[in-house]
This record gives C-alpha cells, sequence and structure tokens, in this order.
C-alpha cells in the first residue's frame, strides 16, 4: 500500500528548539548555527489595517514563508523523518516494497512537505509506520493532517484489511483518484483523458488573456513564456499522446492568429513553420511532441550517466536486468512510463558518443568514440578474433599510449583521427557523451534542436533570393520588435491580402512614399522587382542601412492617407524616436590587470609555484613548465615535445598534467600551478571537463581531487601572458625541434 500524508502548516509549526538540535547532529559549527538561528528567531510580525501597519507579533516557532532561507530548514528537518523511515527498513519494522525483483526496495519518498510512505498492510508494518509519525511530530512540532492524507490499497486487498489500517493510522480517505505533485497517482489504459486537464488550462488562459488585446509581440511572449510551459512538468514524466499534442498545438495556434474568443481567423502561416528556428524563416515557437521527446531523452541520459542513482537501480532494476539499456526493445506490456524514457533514448541514441579514459568499456566497432562530433565509425569486414575487441586493447600495456602498429593494421584509415585522442593515463573511466554540446553533457535544448533538424531537412522558401538571410536581415536588425514580426509576415505571405508586393512597392502612393526616403539608389524601390529582392537592395546600400528602412515600412501601419512626404517624415521621426530611447551599449573592458591575481588569497609555508604553457602548431606542440619557489626562485623546469595533439587547448592541458606528474615526482605536496588559458582553468577549477580533453582532464581531477591524492595543497590560477614568458620561451624551444 502507499499512504500519502499532508503536513498541515508545515513551516508555522517547527519548533526553533527541534531546528537547532537538527542542525546541530548534522555537524555544523556553531557559530553557523547560531547565524541561522538568528535568522529564523528575530522575525516580528505586524497587521496592515486600513493601509495603515498596526500590531507586533513576535512569534515563538515557524519559518517564515517567502523567506529564501525557509525551503532548505524545511528540508533539513525532513531529513529526520527520512532517517526514522531508513532505520525503521533496516530493522524490518517497515521493510518497505520492490517493483521488481532486481530492484531495491523503497519505503518513503519526500518531495518538500508531500510525503509518501511505501509499506505492506501488515499490522507490525503499520504500527512501526504510526509510531514514526507520531515521534516526528513530537519532536518537531509538525502534524499530519489526516482530512486531506489518504491510502492507496492493493487492488486485491480485502476490504476487512482496508478497515483495519483505515484505524491504525487514523485516516479514512483512500487515494487513487488524486493528484501527486500535479499529476495523476494512477494511470488507466485511456491516458489521453488523464492529462485533458492541461489543455483545459491552456485554453483558459488563452481566452483571459484574448479580452486584453495584446499586439503580436505580446502574444508571442505569453505564448513562449507562459502558455508552452504549462505541460512541461507533465511532459519530463510521460510520452504526451499524439491526439492530446495536437489539441495542444490548436489552442497555442488560435491564441496567435485570433484576436477574440471565438472569432476563428485564417492560420496564414501552418504551425510547423511557426516552430522552426528563426534562421529558417520561423518563429521559434516550440513542437509540443518534438519538446516532449527531448525532456524524456534528459531522463534517459540520467539512467546511462548515473546507473547507481537510487531512480536508475529501481527502474533498471525492472526493466534491464538481462539486457543493456541502450539496446533493449519495448514490448507490448511496459509501463507508459517507461515507455517514455525508451522514446527520449531513441533520440540520445541518434548521436550519443563515447570520451576515451582507459578504453576498457568503448566497444571498436559499435561504439562512436573516434569523432563522436562527425559520427565517424569504424566500417568492417572484421575478422572473427576481433569482433569483441575493446578500445583498450589499441593501448599499450606499460604506458598507455596508442599502439601504432596495431592501428595501422586494423583502421589505416582512421589512423589520424584516432592518434589525435588523448587517452587517460591513470585509467580514469571511458564516459557516454553527447557531441552537440561542448562539454559533453546533455541538455534540453541541444536535444530539440537535432530532433526538430532531422524532421525539417528542407526548409528554405523558394520565394526569397538565394543569399536571404532571415537573421541578418530581419531578426538581428536595429529596430523595434513589432517591425521585425511585421517584416516577418510581409516576406512569409502572412498578410491577408493577395498583392503585397503591389501594395508596398509599386502602386502609385507607395512609390511616392519610397521617393521621400533618404535613399542613395532608390531604383531598386521603383522597378518591378519583388518585395523581398527590394528589401535586400535597400539593406544593402541604403543610406539609412538596415537599421533605417524597416521603420520606414512604419508607414504601413497608418490607416489615414497624408502625404507622401508625411508619410516618410513620420516613419523616420519614429525610427529615431526609438534608437534614441535605446540604452547605450556598454562595452566589456578586456584583459585582467595584475592586481587581480589577489583575489586568489595567501598560499600555505613552502608552496611551490609552478608557471606551464605551450606552444602548438600543425598537431605539434612542445610544453614546458617551470617550478618556483615563493621568493621567484626557480627550482625545477622541464620542457617535451610531442606530436598528434588535436589543439592548443589540449597541449595547454597536457602541459599541467604533465607538470603534476613531475611534481608528484619530486615529492611536492603544496603546489600552485599558473596558466595563461583561462578556459582551461575555469574546466579544471569547476570540474566540467569538455570532449576534447576528457582523457586529460580525468587525470588532472585524478591527481588532485581524488581521496589517494598526494597533494595536500593545490590551486589552479590565471596568469597573464605577459607574466608567462619564461614558459612560453621554453615551450617554443621545444617545438622547434620537430
Amino acid at each position: 500500500m502507499a499512504v500519502k500524508t499532508d503536513i498541515s502548516k508545515a513551516y508555522d509549526r517547527l519548533e526553533w528548539s527541534f531546528i537547532h538540535i537538527m542542525l546541530e547532529q548534522m555537524g555544523f559549527s556553531l557559530t553557523w548555527i547560531h547565524w541561522m538561528m538568528q535568522c529564523i528567531s528575530t522575525v516580528s510580525y505586524s497587521f496592515l489595517l486600513n493601509d495603515e501597519v498596526v500590531g507586533r507579533v513576535i512569534p515563538e516557532r515557524g519559518i517564515r514563508q517567502g523567506d529564501p532561507l525557509s525551503p532548505y530548514i524545511f528540508i533539513l528537518c525532513a531529513e529526520v523523518l527520512s532517517g526514522l523511515c531508513k532505520r525503521a527498513q533496516q530493522d524490518g519494522t517497515m521493510p518497505g516494497i520492490r517493483i521488481a525483483r532486481k530492484s531495491p526496495k523503497i519505503n518513503h519518498l519526500l518531495f518538500a512537505e508531500d510525503t509518501m510512505f511505501f509499506t505492506t498492510s501488515g499490522e507490525s508494518s503499520c504500527t512501526s509506520l504510526s509510531k514514526i509519525l507520531h515521534d516526528y511530530e513530537s519532536a518537531s512540532g509538525q502534524k499530519i493532517n489526516v482530512l486531506k492524507s489518504s491510502i492507496s490499497f492493493a487492488s486485491k486487498t480485502p476490504p476487512e484489511i482496508r478497515a483495519r489500517v483505515k484505524q491504525q493510522l487514523g485516516i479514512d480517505k483512500e487515494g487513487g483518484v488524486g493528484k501527486y505533485l500535479g499529476l495523476p497517482e494512477h494511470f488507466g489504459r485511456r491516458k489521453k483523458n488523464l492529462f485533458s486537464s492541461i489543455v483545459d488550462r491552456m485554453h483558459q488562459k488563452s481566452i483571459s488573456w484574448s479580452t486584453q488585446f495584446l499586439s503580436t509581440i505580446g502574444k508571442a511572449i505569453m505564448l513562449q513564456s507562459v502558455l508552452s510551459s504549462v505541460p512541461n512538468f507533465a511532459m519530463t514524466c510521460f510520452l504526451l499522446p499524439i491526439s492530446l499534442c495536437k489539441r495542444i498545438q490548436s489552442v497555442l495556434t488560435r491564441f496567435w492568429w485570433d484576436t477574440k474568443a471565438g472569432e476563428r481567423k485564417i492560420c496564414w502561416v501552418s504551425w510547423e513553420d511557426l516552430t522552426l528556428p528563426e534562421s529558417l524563416g520561423g518563429l521559434g515557437f516550440r513542437d509540443i511532441q518534438i519538446f516532449n521527446h527531448a525532456l524524456l531523452a534528459k531522463v534517459a541520459w540520467r539512467l546511462i550517466t548515473a546507473p547507481h542513482c537510487f531512480f536508475s537501480r529501481i527502474v533498471l532494476g525492472k526493466y534491464c536486468h538481462k539486457t543493456s539499456f541502450l539496446k533493449i526493445a519495448p514490448s507490448s506490456c511496459i509501463s507508459h512510463g517507461w515507455r517514455g524514457i525508451l522514446k527520449g533514448r531513441d533520440l540520445l541514441l541518434q548521436h550519443l558518443g563515447k570520451a576515451i579514459g582507459n578504453g576498457e568499456s568503448t566497444h571498436v566497432w559499435s561504439d562512436s568514440w573516434i569523432n563522436p562530433e562527425a559520427g565517424i565509425k569504424p566500417t568492417g569486414p572484421v575478422f572473427l578474433q576481433n569482433i569483441d575487441l575493446m578500445v583498450s586493447d589499441l593501448l599499450t600495456r606499460e604506458t598507455k599510449e596508442w599502439n601504432k602498429i596495431r592501428i595501422n593494421q586494423l583502421l589505416p584509415e582512421l589512423s589520424a583521427h584516432i592518434l589525435a585522442i588523448t587517452p587517460s593515463c591513470l585509467r580514469g573511466q571511458d564516459s557516454y557523451v553527447w557531441p552537440l554540446q561542448k562539454s559533453g553533457q546533455y541538455t534540453v535544448k541541444s536535444g530539440y534542436f537535432s530532433a526538430q533538424n532531422t524532421n525539417h531537412q528542407d526548409t528554405r522558401q523558394t520565394l526569397l533570393p538565394a543569399n536571404f538571410d532571415w537573421k541578418k536581415h530581419v531578426w538581428n536588425l536595429h529596430t523595434q520588435p513589432k517591425v521585425k514580426h511585421f517584416l516577418w509576415k510581409v516576406l512569409r505571405n502572412a498578410i491577408p491580402t493577395e498583392i503585397s508586393d503591389h501594395i508596398f512597392l509599386h502602386c502609385s502612393f507607395a512609390r511616392e512614399v519610397w521617393t521621400f526616403g533618404p535613399w542613395n539608389t532608390p531604383t531598386a524601390l521603383l522597378s518591378d522587382t519583388p518585395l523581398s529582392t527590394a528589401f535586400l537592395a535597400t539593406s544593402s546600400h541604403g543610406s539609412c542601412g538596415t537599421s533605417g528602412s524597416p521603420e520606414i515600412r512604419e508607414f504601413l501601419r497608418i490607416d489615414k492617407s497624408p502625404p507622401p512626404q508625411e508619410v516618410m517624415a513620420q516613419a523616420i521621426r519614429s525610427m529615431r524616436e526609438w534608437e534614441q530611447a535605446q540604452p547605450r551599449p556598454q562595452y566589456p573592458v578586456t584583459g585582467i590587470s595584475p592586481a587581480s591575481e589577489a583575489r586568489y588569497g595567501s598560499l600555505p609555508p613552502s608552496t611551490i609555484l609552478c608557471n606551464t604553457d605551450a606552444s602548438w602548431k600543425s598537431q605539434s606542440a612542445g610544453l614546458a613548465w617551470i617550478f618556483t619557489n615563493q621568493e621567484g626562485s626557480e627550482v625545477a623546469s622541464k620542457g617535451i615535445s610531442l606530436h598528434h595533439v588535436s589543439s592548443p587547448c589540449m597541449a595547454e592541458a597536457l602541459a599541467i598534467r604533465g607538470a603534476l606528474l613531475n611534481a608528484a615526482s619530486l615529492d611536492y605536496h603544496n603546489i600552485c600551478l599558473r596558466s595563461d588559458s583561462q578556459e582551461l582553468i575555469r574546466a579544471i577549477n569547476g570540474r566540467k571537463w569538455t570532449i576534447e580533453l576528457h582523457g586529460v582532464l580525468s587525470d588532472i581531477d585524478s591527481l588532485v581531487f581524488s581521496a589517494s591524492s598526494i597533494f595536500t595543497f593545490c590551486r589552479f590560477e590565471f596568469t597573464l601572458r605577459s607574466s608567462n614568458g619564461p614558459a612560453d620561451r621554453l615551450a617554443k624551444a621545444h617545438i622547434s625541434l620537430y
């Protein structure tokens, strides 16, 4: 059975003494605890009566609603309840349930003040759960609201057992028809009826906005920021039915084109074209079905990259105890949630790659490891004895470098690509990577665009000139957003007229208006050329440039018919007023002053300073590092030459790794490394590995941040190139050897 509990006045009933004891038991510093308690206890409340603040109430318990500290304090207090449940699971009094034989048991889930308990309906389990709740209430001051709590029983639970459990727990309400975290608790076969509330909420919001006469820009913002975000939480968990996606799309379409509720207007551009990126002639609206797949791919990515987390162990224990998650096929009897995860996995498999560490978990022939960005894979035929070959078999046993002889025997056409990869020399693990991101980590944005590009291979508008660029000629113009959207409508023929060229260019009134424009060569506007061609001509050599010509088209919004010269003058005035109202751009100051290096703080005594640098040219690199003491005297230095180095950043990373290995051999325990590669220093300090640098950065991470590190103190700092002259000269001297 599952027991869903609700805490009455969750924030208001927390006892301050309980918070203090809880923080002490968790091992926080007494000074820090004092700070936290001062933030919690020095609170007073007043009343607003007839616009006047009156009275003063000083509370003696509770934490404030809206305080940014309150959610964290509440979650820390909930750890006490979680600890009681874990102890009951360990001693067997409340063992919990498991969804499959290979999955771990679970007896509770916590999300803020919402709590779910899972246990058997036996008398001892119910007694244990009741005691846990009672003990937690007595210690913390919180109270379970039995009127809002509910119990969900298994379908075959007898009525007498149900009655006994309700009496033991004091909860009369049975669950199953409500919601948990905004989603239905139970699912049947007809999924679209369960998610219909999403469409209803979106429809109600769109109707309420329709009465406010929003502008085109206002509609675009509300559609992208609010309406499209309503189903996001449901889409992160479940695969929405196609019919439901179409209903959501219909709500969005009607909101975009209609001006009033109940008045259906013509959709001049299809929704598929509206969801295209702005660079391809769309508006960047969200394709609901593709976005659903991209969100589910995030869940699949967690199962791939974190298979030992609690969620992964539960799900993979049920469905993947015999077959790998990447290879398992969907069956007809799987749950709706698992079907959605497999849909997200299929999106990942289109680009999924491997970054090489020690090569022991990467298959030579089936995994994309040579160049995941380009999708390069080895091709056969493969000899029988090499079918199960792993990448580690292509490395030497002693130095963990590439075995060039064997690579040239097996993959001669790919040897240059393979030798450009730098594996780990300290047996770092291989890692799955998403090659569409430089960091190698999957993001919903990159997954969405990859799926969208797959569905829309050829989206160029044949009516536009070949050199037309939507970004350059429309969206990047320095002009008002409403003018950009109006230009988009004109160029996409989304204006309710069939003769746009005549109305905007070729009629007698339009020709007179354009003659008063500040053009150097107005012939493109006065000829019988199409509107898009004339627009390109005025954007390329008009005296107002690309920032001026769109504003002049503002005359199209004037309902009256004043003299043509006044129309042009009014458009120019509108353009200049808008430009004057824009804030002046703030250009960043480049470079880092030497005084900024003091931000790193003081160094421990006997710390060795190490300046590293690299010089790179045509796949060859010279690496150098110089050790000095804090007085500036050189104590050691070294320079080496390497070949098959993929990039300058890789050379800089190899220099740092070489310096660390050399420092370890020299028995330096306190070291401060300095490099003039700011990007690399940020990656090391942030422990954010890129695909290219995976093997080297994993070695650096192992040398410095692992529990077995020999370094007592290690710091990575960015230094100016002008301060790194000796290391730079030594590196250049060694690259000249090639």
